[in-house]
């Protein structure tokens, strides 16, 4: 359907498709912080076993911060898996819109 769409389709709609993508762009980043969080809180209660501390204080701790959450997002937003993808596709949204002429 968007192939056989002109020019004036195209730019009068991309607009629309630019608020979905900067919102799954900061809904990505906000669970890939909330990962990456985990990640370091698995981490160290793998470090507690291994080291023989009392893990069971550990166990079921898997409290977030809410103070880092925001860092975290603020974090994924930069990261390599994150970027590239939402970058480019607000890129060539934006050139449909602007662009074309």
């Amino acid at each position: 359907m968007a192939l056989g769409a002109s020019k004036n389709d195209l730019q009068t709609w991309a607009h629309l498709a630019l608020l979905p993508t900067i919102l799954f762009y900061f809904l990505d980043s906000y669970y890939l912080g909330i990962e990456r969080r985990f990640i370091e809180i698995e981490n160290k209660f793998i470090s507690a076993v291994k080291g023989g501390e009392n893990e069971k204080d550990l166990i079921f701790k898997f409290k977030i911060e809410k103070s880092k959450c925001l860092w975290n997002t603020l974090k994924a937003l930069r990261s390599m898996s994150t970027w590239p993808y939402y970058v480019s596709v607000i890129l060539f949204v934006s050139y449909l819109k602007w662009g074309l002429s």
